[in-house]
């Protein structure tokens, strides 16, 4: 909804990016708690952290360690490649940069002239929320 908004996207671009976050960080957490009793690993299960990396990481070592258990062939090439391309970490590692204009020491977390590609962003968000929602279904 905030993507498809007509409001000017400096008043938009710090909520949407920070749902964006949000939903992957709490998205990637619900389908690795999921996929640990299919893949027999521990990775990440019932941490808190909220780095995206670390998160994805163990969700990809889930998903493929269930595939291969179960022997799942599904063609995740492009969703997982797609996936890999997000770069909402290098924007925001710990959950803050987006909910806040400011840091503690009142410096802007974003400049007037950084650039982010919203358009792309979003494209590759929409191809995580189908890795991410659908995944589940395999199983």
């Amino acid at each position: 909804m905030l993507y498809e908004s007509k409001h000017p996207i400096d008043t938009i671009a710090l909520p949407m990016l920070y749902t964006m976050r949000h939903y992957l960080d709490l998205a990637l957490k619900s389908n690795i708690e999921y996929f640990h009793e299919f893949s027999g690993s521990r990775n990440m299960v019932g941490k808190t952290v909220h780095t995206l990396t670390s998160l994805s990481n163990a969700f990809q070592e889930h998903w493929k360690l269930s595939k291969r258990k179960f022997g799942v062939e599904v063609d995740d090439t492009t969703l997982i490649q797609d996936f890999g391309q997000l770069e909402l970490e290098t924007l925001d590692s710990y959950a803050v940069s987006f909910r806040y204009s400011h840091d503690r020491e009142k410096n802007k977390n974003f400049q007037w002239s950084d650039i982010i590609d919203i358009y792309q962003l979003n494209e590759l968000f929409k191809s995580a929320k189908t890795l991410l929602n659908h995944s589940v279904n395999v199983f």
